[in-house]
């Protein structure tokens, strides 16, 4: 059975790829956490130790044969920025794609494919305007923090592995990504609509992009993809959305001067700035998105939610 290995397996996104894939792949997650280093019970998902900052490279033995590298390891943008978390946020991407890439760059059999993350914010603050792979880079410490990424991945290129970049929009799906901490304010009534709520948020569901992960490893594709649903939402949409779906409706609106004091910089990249992607590439791969309406992704993450 072909394997993919995983780095960042672990968390929200990286558990629902490895579920996805080990139904036709054995799958290897890299993991730092040594009580996570184990077979599961069918012997599909292995857990292998490593650490890229480190000089040990027996998790090389992973990547050595294996079918597809799938590349997500990073510290989480959840966290404030504080200089010292967005050195982090840096310095932890830039560093596992740089180990990953040197692994396969020394690997005796390399793997056909590297899937490498990246994400919306790429592009920066783009208003209405729409946004496909072609657009350039914005500005704004997420784009120079993608640019750098993706540009460690490039190092893959014309060795013979095919490499394909996937700028993620806002995941949405039960038990974890983004809706949990976004809900909060909703369950106690107060609004989660931003500035005039007109800004444009890329989004997609979880089942939608490990689907559309999978299909990039099974055809080998390379390119860069926009994994975004087709039907962005403004950030009011994405608000009526969720108070739809819990059933409530918001009495009060945080001022955008307590959000701004509150997260800083962290505000107005992920609340303010407007990002319409659409995902051009994908849909000429032939996919068809399970969810393309933001009420529809977030009425089901909410709904599984209550069910586990």
């Amino acid at each position: 059975m072909k394997n993919v290995v995983i780095s960042g397996g672990s968390g929200f996104i990286g558990s629902a790829l490895a579920k996805e894939l080990s139904d036709e792949y054995s799958v290897t997650v890299l993991t730092t956490n040594d009580s996570n280093v184990s077979t599961n019970a069918d012997g599909r998902i292995k857990y292998v130790k490593w650490d890229p900052y480190s000089n040990d490279t027996t998790w090389y033995d992973s990547i050595n044969g294996a079918y597809a590298v799938v590349n997500l390891a990073g510290y989480s943008i959840s966290n404030s920025w504080t200089d010292e978390n967005k050195s982090k946020i840096m310095e932890s991407r830039v560093v596992s794609t740089r180990a990953l890439v040197y692994a396969i760059l020394t690997a005796h059999e390399k793997p056909p494919i590297m899937v490498s993350a990246s994400a919306v914010g790429f592009y920066g603050n783009t208003g209405d305007a729409t946004v496909t792979e072609g657009t350039q880079r914005g500005k704004g410490f997420l784009s120079d923090v993608c640019s750098a990424w993706e540009a460690e991945a490039h190092k893959l290129d014309g060795v013979g592995t095919s490499l394909a970049i996937t700028r993620f929009g806002v995941v949405i799906g039960s038990g974890g990504g983004s809706l949990p901490e976004m809900i909060k304010p909703l369950k106690v009534r107060i609004s989660i609509t931003a500035g005039s709520g007109k800004q444009w948020v890329s989004w997609i569901h979880i089942d939608d992009l490990v689907s559309i992960i999978k299909l990039i490893i099974g055809g080998r594709h390379a390119g860069t993809f926009n994994l975004t649903s087709p039907k962005p939402a403004t950030n009011q949409e994405l608000c009526d959305a969720a108070s739809a779906a819990l059933g409530v409706k918001p009495l009060l609106k945080m001022p955008d001067f307590m959000l701004k004091l509150a997260l800083g910089q962290k505000a107005d990249e992920l609340l303010f700035y407007s990002q319409r992607a659409v995902p051009t590439e994908v849909l000429k791969l032939g996919y068809r998105f399970k969810f393309e309406r933001i009420i529809d992704a977030v009425s089901e993450a909410l709904k599984s939610s209550k069910q586990t």
